[in-house]
Order: C-alpha cells, then sequence, then structure tokens
C-alpha cells in the first residue's frame, strides 16, 4: 500500500461529501459530523487504537502512532483524517499513517469552505449580466 496523502477541506455537515467507499474516519475534532450510518471511526480503547462502527473523535497522543500498525483494517482502503483550526497534531498525525504505509487523507473542517460556495465573484457578474439584458436589472 502507498502511503499518498492529499488533503481536502469540508464542513462538518458536508463530509459525506469527500468520504468514499472503503474509508475509516480519525476524528480530531470535538464536532459531530454528519456521515452515514455504520461509517467506520478510528477510536480509542485502553489507549491503543481500534475500529469501531460507531462515530468516535479523539485527542491524538503521540504514543498512539505505535499502534497505527496493528489497526485491524480488512476492508478499509483509506484513512480520512478529520481536523480543524484548532486542531495542531494533523501533520504529526499524517506522518504516522505515511510511516506505517497507510493512505490518508487530511481533510480540514471550515465555517465555510470553497465546497460550498456555489458561486464565485465571475459568476455573480454573470448572472447580473443576463438579468441586466433580460430587463430585470
Amino acid at each position: 500500500m502507498s502511503a499518498i496523502t492529499s488533503e481536502c477541506c469540508s464542513t462538518a455537515a458536508s463530509i459525506t461529501e469527500v468520504l468514499l467507499g472503503g474509508d475509516a474516519v480519525l476524528n480530531l475534532t470535538p464536532q459531530t459530523l454528519n456521515v452515514v450510518h455504520g461509517t467506520p471511526f478510528i477510536g480509542v480503547a485502553d489507549g491503543r487504537l481500534w475500529l469501531s462502527a460507531k462515530p468516535a473523535a479523539i485527542d491524538w497522543q503521540p504514543h498512539f502512532a505505535d499502534s497505527i500498525r496493528q489497526l485491524t483494517m480488512p476492508d478499509i482502503s483509506r484513512i480520512v483524517i478529520i481536523t480543524d483550526a484548532a486542531t495542531g497534531d494533523a501533520s504529526s498525525v499524517s506522518r504516522a499513517f505515511a510511516a506505517s504505509g497507510i493512505p490518508h487523507m487530511i481533510c480540514v473542517l471550515r465555517d465555510v469552505c470553497d465546497a460550498d460556495a456555489f458561486m464565485d465573484e465571475a459568476d455573480a457578474e454573470a448572472v447580473a449580466e443576463r438579468l441586466r439584458q433580460l430587463g430585470y436589472l
């Protein structure tokens, strides 16, 4: 497995648009994520990482990196690491997964992100011009 890392942004409400079949979620934020029932999460039990069908959020500790290789993930093809502006350890978590050779992606939660912007300035100008042509403006 190649440890390809990519990044994206999303909101907690629209995170399902980022997740693909075979993804597991590692939520480093206190936010509740809008995911499909049964989405696998990585949680903590007895100081070790484990895979769960229940939503989980964890406060990353450096020693968790030791248990990454011991995660049993037969149907998991990628880990989606959910972080936000207040979470400072996403890069160390990403390095730990990369060192283990596990494909992962970092997704930064924002109140508003580019994926939620329906029209940019150029789109708004084009709409306004068309409305002028039609006599509405």
